[in-house]
């Protein structure tokens, strides 16, 4: 059987685990030895997000790090195990095995619980789920029709559009703080944040395009999202916007001041599960209530990721130059 890369996943949350024959139990199962690589995935997922010296954050209190394991024949020596994210699982692979396409598993991987999981284990990608067959309209017909920002919307201004891609489009705003602000945003129309939407994995490659292009000119550059839904509906879109280095060391600064003068809580989160965790749960409750995601460039490698998550009813609107919808 060929082996599936990252690549060829489509974004799938769920790796392939391989058995060898000598950890068949002798009841001829392979249960234990299944649930040994589980217990040892999640562990490692909760050793990630702690980072060095922080609190240890388990699957119990964020979802997002729960590892499932499916087992369709116990008496056969393989398995699933079922991420909540890509990119945990992305996450998981790469410690465990040293490679995004996966392999052998190794001991000695965050969590310290591999020790456990029998010589000889494999882990791989497994396919995510087919996508339905496409219909006639390339867009889902039940889009608000009153959307600025559903390409099937008549009030759309498709004439500001850049670039149209499988899930998401770039587009200039009605209102841009410069000539070369941008916005990503997601072709379906969703309000729960476009970080956590089903474009997500999409949106993440089409950001880093406008980052090189942005570095092409010798700019920075500065992404913002506030996702927060209002009264008249929220189509989620992230706001990127190159700027001058001058002016990019002053961000973070600046936004650090904002939010102290305002009280506003503002944390940097580490890694994609630590955002997924943070978005998709509203902090702790269960019950996101929206978030203002940034990144703002930092003067060595990956720029600076903060993210304050709103309570739920508290969120109001404030100006920021998108089209509205």
């Amino acid at each position: 059987r060929r082996r599936v890369t990252e690549a060829e996943s489509g974004g799938s949350e769920n790796l392939f685990l391989g058995l060898p024959s000598h950890c068949r139990g002798r009841d001829g199962e392979y249960s234990e030895a299944a649930e040994a690589t589980r217990a040892a995935a999640e562990k490692c997922l909760e050793a990630a997000l702690g980072g060095d010296g922080g609190a240890t954050v388990t699957a119990a209190e964020e979802p997002a790090l729960v590892v499932r394991l499916r087992q369709p024949h116990v008496d056969k020596p393989y398995a699933f195990l079922e991420f909540a994210s890509h990119a945990a699982a992305s996450m998981a692979i790469t410690e465990v095995t040293g490679s995004l396409d996966g392999g052998d598993v190794r001991n000695g991987a965050l969590g310290g619980s591999w020790d456990s999981v029998p010589p000889g284990t494999t882990l791989f990608w497994a396919k995510a789920a087919p996508k339905p067959a496409p219909g006639r309209e390339k867009y889902p017909a039940n889009q608000r029709k009153e959307c600025w920002f559903c390409l099937a919307s008549p009030t759309c201004e498709k004439h500001l559009i850049v670039s149209v891609f499988e899930t998401c489009y770039v587009t200039m705003p009605k209102g841009p703080l410069d000539d070369l602000h941008c916005l990503i945003v997601p072709i379906a129309h969703e309000g729960g944040g476009a970080m956590t939407g089903a474009a997500s994995n999409e949106i993440t490659r089409v950001k880093a395009l406008v980052r090189k292009f942005a570095a092409s000119l010798g700019k920075e550059l500065f992404v913002f999202e506030r996702a927060i839904e209002t009264k008249g509906g929220y189509h989620s879109h992230i706001q990127c916007v190159p700027c001058a280095p001058s002016v990019a060391k002053k961000l973070e600064p600046a936004l650090q001041e904002i939010c102290s003068r305002t009280g506003v809580a503002i944390r940097e989160v580490n890694s994609d599960v630590g955002l997924t965790a943070l978005l998709n749960d509203g902090g702790g409750d269960g019950d996101p209530g929206g978030y203002l995601y940034v990144e703002v460039p930092s003067p060595v490698g990956e720029p600076r990721r903060l993210v304050h998550v709103a309570v739920p009813g508290a969120g109001g609107r404030r100006g920021g130059g998108a089209r509205g919808g």
